[in-house]
């Protein structure tokens, strides 16, 4: 199993700085969060001869996957108040530079999808929030330009400027043989028209001087069934100018992900 990270130490500047140990302090805890791609049950590796089948019963490899997720949102309840709190991850200061989120995941990166968030005081945590894509008032030229991994994700100024969402390629065999169809899923803004996705997930769990884990869970299955019916054979040439394809792509997204895991971590992670 091939593991992908990328670590950000942020600071949310409204609960504080960032705690070190996973064990109840008299400090601030930590909210750790990663992603990991899934078809089914099996972890995504990025080879041809690693192969998948989707319901269309059609055989697929991945060479390359990237996509961009945004407004990333903790909300919970601090118990020294009792009033509603929002933990952003979106442009924010760490201790080491200014990270700008959203941020990448990216196959050909070494350091991908994992980042901590301080949490100063105890706070009761139910839900994880954030955006597939770049949402229109945010999807502009330069706007990812501190992250490396996004740099190929840019269109160029003198075309409709801003940002990809995904880009998924590979190869793919209608018969279920082995694949030998290459493949390409490009998504984004068409002109004026914005196709990033809403996901809302339930995260149950209290922060209260410790650190806890979130896996985010994407799942490459769901996006040939639900709700829409995609297959490889039946994807444009050019996904990304098909409104079409684009508004399904769209439905899909939503419900790839999930909490995959949600559990209290020890200090020496």
């Amino acid at each position: 199993m091939k593991c992908f990270s990328f670590r950000f130490v942020l600071i949310i500047l409204a609960f504080g700085t960032l705690g070190c140990d996973a064990e109840k302090v008299d400090g601030p805890g930590t909210v750790r969060l990663s992603v990991r791609n899934l078809v089914g049950q099996d972890v995504v590796q990025y080879q041809e001869t690693s192969v998948y089948q989707n319901n269309s019963n059609e055989n697929f490899s991945f060479s390359k996957l990237k996509y961009v997720l945004s407004a990333i949102k903790l909300t919970g309840t601090q118990q020294i108040d009792s009033s509603e709190k929002a933990l952003m991850v979106d442009e924010v200061k760490s201790t080491e530079a200014m990270f700008t989120l959203p941020f990448c995941f990216s196959s050909d990166a070494d350091d991908n999808a994992i980042f901590d968030v301080a949490v100063k005081n105890k706070t009761v945590f139910s839900k994880i929030e954030f955006v597939f894509g770049l949402s229109s008032d945010l999807n502009a030229s330069g706007y990812l330009a501190k992250n490396t991994a996004c740099s190929d994700m840019e269109w160029p100024t003198s075309e409709e400027g801003g940002y990809h969402y995904l880009k998924w390629e590979g190869s793919f065999a209608a018969s279920g043989g082995s694949p030998d169809s290459a493949y390409k899923i490009h998504t984004g803004p068409t002109g004026s028209a914005d196709y990033s996705s809403l996901v809302s997930l339930d995260a149950d769990f209290t922060v209260d001087g410790d650190t806890w884990k979130i896996v985010l869970d994407t799942n490459f299955q769901k996006f040939f069934v639900s709700p829409e019916s995609i297959s490889f054979a039946g994807l444009p040439s050019n996904v990304v100018v098909d409104t079409s394809i684009q508004t399904k792509i769209k439905s899909n997204v939503a419900t790839m992900f999930s909490v995959g895991a949600l559990s209290k971590i020890s200090s020496d992670y």
